[in-house]
């Protein structure tokens, strides 16, 4: 198969070429926008930030708790859209926020907002709020009076692409001098930019500016490597041009995909790309891709040093390496592709994106990259050149530097005849010295496994503009304040705009009660909007007013759907002390829930007994039942239909009433559900289709196994580096970042066995040919060089993320893939496989056990069978 292939492109290489280039100008002109110029569609092919979903929560699955508290808001609330915010704050911190403070905010600032509201097309801005606003204006001051906020309302998710424009708009307009003169703003005043909407906008930001940067970094890094390791500049050049086709071409078929989906076409409607997927596809085909172009390479060097011709040479590599091509690729694509098991949408099209771009390279790799070579010819090993072929005296890499000459000496040979030597001497000994370093971090990355952080805020840098505006909001606010927790309760035999509304009384008062034990800095519902302190302070004629203007926010009065929400849905605000994307939130809210729903029962309890004392009134109380002296028949049955009525609610009211709860920490939680769930799903089904495959390749269990184990324990190892790492960087580390774990795992157990597979690969040939133990050792000196090439290759890919990204989340899973596969290819791979294989195939465990874990049955002496 193999060898019709080679046939084809070498025999057709200029057509081979032609097609590629051809596929390589289509992508990046779908990638440019330049193909809509040409006129040949009736609709307009988008670009990636316009197919491309935006946020978390969007990614959800659609029975979530958040998701379905979110649908019964709107539908109850219908006037009250409100998705995400904007929050201007205005510090004073020297005398306090005064009437020429207020006169900028009413007369200038808000009229400008305003205008920014109307000149936008979309309606993205839904109302702006300051402290005369009506219903909140109260709220939007500090207690210290050293500060007050402008909400911005927006529409929209805070991570929706769309509320962009606006906030940069908004971001220039608080900047003195952008569009306000210095003078105009009053003396003593800072005004910063803070709310959900913010941190999602510098979220996207820094996640676009990441990707753009990785690209290029990991071009930089690439050709460094590749200079540096072979001295060839066209050899570096074939690997890096095949890459760079590949992934546009990836990039460009996905954006096409997403557009049939977006215009219906079955099946790519369920393809739903996101933003940040561009970075990951980019360092995973840049890492595997160049691997993949240098195992060819490394092999049409080997044959060519036999003496073949350079056409020779080329066919009897795609021949000889295109099934472990494929079988390495393969792993990689389906250990990849389990993240498709995934419930969380992002994990899902990750798993596609990035296992179907791995297809076009492998592709790539076996037909465009061949083609190159062969258009290359003698130069490609310029500035080596012999003839029509290269001999092996000619040397594999110029002498022109310290390393080259270093490397021309044999030093990379003697390092790995060194390692094989002393493995063959004392296995056990390296094996177990090499696990004992090891498990420390893998003691580490066990314990804090779970330890994730889901903070937005903690992923950017400190000279953010959301983060500076976060802490100028936490130095007079609390940390909720800008996000609280919204519960709803909802029950269609209720009407808590009519009789019902006395239960808020005792659910509002048993929550204040414990707000302290439970991280709660308020509470607010319709009979106290403007919160527990500032209630406080008003008369009896403020108070009715108030209430009276914010029943239209606290209590449902919706036409939708009939009707069948009006009055049946009651809104309370719980106001957090943490911030609202912190562990501590999301831990609490399962607390916090569960009292209000003890709380919430004890209150419908007490109000429908209320109801009942009515009419059978409890002896102690002193109070008479009404007399039914004088009633009808009718009324009499009735008052007792009503007093059944009652006895029986008070059993199944409380229990029937529905409570939901939406904003930041709930959506937060239900991620973290669904993530975690997704975590051990995929975890297993990678683990258990590479061992399958493994298996099918080696035809060996026990061996299959423990490859997979050892890969599976250098996970751990370079997961507890990377906390240990991060928390010596910053001592106040909150965890490590929730995406990092389950994309580490994936593509650290799929890029590790790829390696293996190679090394067995060639055990296997070797062995037949020097024996079960020198065998080993043979096969490590020959593919030592190469497999650790392509390892510091592929890890200074990852380590891209680490010098391209602002985003901690970025840099960690940079980090954590760097470490693992540098781990992999100088321990794992060389090491910790080899000692192994050693030790069973000299019957070191004895012949039982040897012999059920694969040995060979050889004298532990001789090495011979």
């Amino acid at each position: 198969m193999f060898q019709r292939l080679g046939n084809g492109v070498i025999g057709h290489w200029k057509l081979t070429l032609a097609v590629w280039i051809f596929l390589a100008i289509a992508a990046n002109s779908v990638m440019s926008g330049w193909i809509n110029n040409l006129g040949l569609f009736q609709t307009k092919i988008p670009g990636w930030s316009d197919v491309a979903e935006d946020g978390e929560f969007a990614f959800l699955p659609k029975n979530m708790p958040s998701l379905k508290a979110e649908e019964l808001f709107r539908r109850a609330f219908p006037s009250e859209r409100l998705a995400s915010n904007i929050v201007i704050v205005m510090q004073h911190p020297s005398s306090g926020i005064d009437e020429a403070d207020r006169d900028f905010i009413s007369k200038v600032l808000v009229p400008r907002l305003e205008e920014v509201q109307k000149n936008d097309p979309d309606g993205i801005i839904l109302k702006v709020r300051a402290f005369d606003d009506n219903q909140i204006g109260k709220l939007l001051n500090s207690s210290d009076n050293k500060a007050t906020l402008i909400m911005v309302e927006l529409k929209n998710e805070f991570l929706d692409h769309r509320n962009r424009p606006v906030i940069d708009q908004i971001e220039k307009l608080i900047t003195p001098g952008e569009v306000l003169k210095k003078e105009d703003f009053p003396t003593g005043t800072h005004l910063s930019l803070s709310g959900p909407a913010t941190v999602g906008r510098d979220m996207l930001r820094a996640a676009e500016e990441g990707a753009r940067s990785t690209e290029n970094w990991t071009m930089i890094l690439v050709i460094g490597l590749l200079l540096l390791i072979y001295w060839a500049p066209f050899l570096a050049l074939i690997p890096l041009v095949s890459v760079f086709v590949a992934v546009h071409i990836s990039m460009a078929t996905i954006i096409l995909l997403a557009w049939a989906g977006r215009l219906g076409i079955e099946p790519f409607t369920l393809l739903k790309p996101f933003v940040g997927l561009k970075i990951y596809i980019a360092v995973v085909v840049y890492g595997a891709g160049v691997d993949y172009c240098l195992f060819l390479v490394a092999r049409y060097k080997e044959e060519l040093d036999r003496g073949l011709s350079y056409d020779a040479a080329l066919l009897t590599t795609i021949d000889k390496v295109g099934a472990a091509l494929v079988a390495s690729a393969g792993t990689v694509m389906c250990g990849i592709f389990m993240m498709t098991l995934a419930l969380f949408g992002k994990f899902q099209q990750a798993g596609l994106g990035m296992s179907f771009s791995l297809l076009i390279m492998l592709f790539c790799s076996l037909t465009f990259t061949p083609a190159l070579i062969k258009l290359a010819g003698k130069y490609a090993f310029w500035p080596q050149m012999r003839g029509t072929s290269l001999s092996q005296h000619a040397g594999w890499i110029s002498g022109s530097t310290v390393f080259s000459r270093w490397i021309e000496q044999n030093g990379v040979h003697r390092i790995w005849e060194i390692i094989g030597n002393s493995l063959m001497r004392m296995p056990g000994t390296i094996w177990l010295v090499c696990v004992a370093l090891m498990l420390p971090f893998a003691i580490v990355g066990v314990m804090f496994h779970g330890e994730l952080s889901y903070g937005l805020l903690s992923e950017l840098p400190p000279t953010n503009t959301s983060v500076i505006g976060a802490k100028a909001v936490q130095q007079h606010f609390a940390a909720g304040e800008t996000g609280p927790l919204t519960a709803l309760v909802y029950n269609p035999h209720l009407d808590f705009d009519g009789d019902d509304f006395d239960v808020l009384d005792t659910l509002t008062e048993g929550m204040a009660k414990e707000r302290t034990s439970l991280g709660l800095s308020d509470v607010r519902s319709a009979i106290n909007p403007l919160g527990l302190e500032i209630e406080k302070t008003l008369s009896t004629t403020q108070r009715v007013v108030v209430r009276g203007v914010a029943k239209k926010r606290y209590l449902s009065d919706s036409d939708l759907d009939e009707g069948k929400y009006n009055g049946k849905v009651l809104r309370v605000d719980l106001v957090l002390e943490a911030d609202p994307f912190s562990r501590d939130s999301i831990q609490r809210l399962t607390t916090v829930e569960q009292r209000f729903q003890e709380v919430l029962k004890e209150s419908l309890k007490t109000h429908l007994q209320t109801k009942l004392q009515a009419y059978e009134p409890a002896p102690e109380s002193g109070q008479e039942a009404p007399s039914e002296e004088g009633m009808s028949a009718e009324d009499k049955e009735n008052l007792h239909k009503e007093i059944a009525k009652l006895k029986e609610d008070i059993k199944t009211i409380p229990d029937a009433t529905e409570i939901y709860f939406l904003g930041t920490t709930a959506s937060i939680r239900d991620l973290k559900v669904v993530t975690d769930r997704d975590q051990l799903v995929i975890d297993g089904a990678v683990l258990l289709v590479v061992f399958l495959i493994l298996v099918a390749l080696l035809k060996k269990f026990s061996i299959s196994a423990y490859l997979v184990l050892s890969v599976f324990f250098s996970y751990f190892v370079s997961l507890g580096a990377t906390i240990f790492i991060f928390w010596l960087i910053d001592p106040a580390f909150a965890g490590i970042d929730w995406k990092v774990p389950i994309f580490l795992f994936t593509i650290l157990i799929a890029v590790g066995e790829d390696y293996n597979i190679f090394l067995m690969a060639r055990i296997e040939e070797d062995q037949v040919h020097h024996g079960p133990v020198e065998g080993i050792r043979t096969a490590l000196l020959s593919t030592g060089s190469i497999i650790s090439s392509c390892g510091i290759i592929m890890a200074g890919t990852f380590f891209s993320l680490v010098l391209a990204g602002e985003l901690r989340g970025s840099q960690q899973l940079g980090f954590a893939l760097s470490f693992g596969v540098l781990l992999d290819t100088f321990v794992v791979r060389p090491i910790l496989v080899p000692a192994w294989l050693i030790l069973v195939n000299t019957n070191r465990f004895g012949p039982t056990v040897s012999r059920l874990l694969g040995s060979r049955a050889v004298d532990p002496k001789s090495h011979q069978p």
